[in-house]
């Protein structure tokens, strides 16, 4: 969708910066769901882990009653209406979005002829010893 490896793993960055600045009420500085936050790969690597971080410090920061809360916002598609969506739902949004890219660059790695890692949830939760 985005014509490589490094544009796919951006869009994802971008993606999670967009939804965390929703979920905080923060402002971004998103201009498009293809803009490259980071042109050099080291660069992108530590954000990407960042961003990662942060989610889950986020998300582990939550109960119950604020995973059902609505989250109010603006599209950035649709002439930029405004929408109201369960935290809960914006949070599956997310994780099925990061899933369905990073499937797509795994698609590309085993293309290319790279082995990729094991993505089954069983193989990596085994393989960190969180059983």
């Amino acid at each position: 969708f985005f014509g490589s490896i490094h544009n796919t793993l951006n869009h994802l960055l971008v993606g999670d910066r967009l939804w965390m600045a929703r979920i905080e009420g923060t402002e971004h500085d998103i201009r498009s769901l293809d803009q490259i936050l980071h042109e050099d790969f080291e660069a992108l690597r530590v954000a990407r882990q960042a961003e990662d971080e942060r989610f889950t410090a986020l998300v582990d920061s939550y109960d119950e009653a604020q995973l059902e809360a609505p989250i109010t916002f603006r599209r950035m598609s649709g002439g930029g209406g405004e929408m109201s969506i369960r935290l809960d739902r914006i949070l599956m949004t997310v994780f099925n979005h990061q899933t369905h890219h990073r499937g797509q660059v795994h698609a590309m790695l085993t293309a290319g002829g790279v082995t990729p890692l094991q993505m089954d949830v069983i193989d990596f939760m085994g393989a960190t010893g969180t059983e």
